[in-house]
């Protein structure tokens, strides 16, 4: 069916519809091969255990953001200057948190949480919302020590 959608005007199958099965199979096993790759760089969190190990109590920072995980299941920081209150845990596979940014409620949201070398990316809405990246500060590192990340709406 898909080759005859393909058909030239002479009746015989196009370059296209010939070279389109290979292009597949080269493309899949070039995924393949670059997965692990990838997978070394950044990951999605699925665990509490991997949350904690990662960012909890571990200051995260972005332009005028600076945000913190506690071990005790608090978030506080500042957001454009505006002081952030809230709780969180962890959930299935994702981030649960209930907030505020100065007196605006954030309500209830789970996020799915990527960490990609020293950035941690969530993803709202279960993952299915707007995102916004934070860079993971060390334990040693000092404010100005690295360049600050921009914030990433997708």
């Amino acid at each position: 069916m898909l080759r005859q959608r393909f058909r030239d005007l002479t009746g015989r199958y196009s370059l296209t519809a010939r070279l389109l099965p290979w292009i597949v199979a080269v493309g899949l096993v070039c995924t393949a091969l670059a997965a692990p790759a990838a997978a070394a760089d950044g990951k999605r969190l699925t665990t509490g255990m991997e949350f904690r190990e990662l960012v909890v109590d571990r200051q995260l920072t972005r332009d005028r953001t600076s945000l913190r995980y506690t071990g005790d299941g608090r978030m506080t920081g500042t957001v454009r200057g505006e002081r952030i209150e809230g709780i969180w845990n962890w959930v299935g596979i994702t981030l649960c948190r209930m907030a505020t940014v100065g007196s605006r409620n954030l309500g209830y949201d789970c996020q799915a949480i990527f960490v990609i070398n020293d950035l941690m990316i969530a993803v709202r809405d279960r993952g299915r919302g707007q995102a916004f990246a934070l860079r993971i500060r060390s334990e040693d590192s000092q404010p100005g020590d690295s360049q600050e990340m921009i914030a990433c709406f997708c």
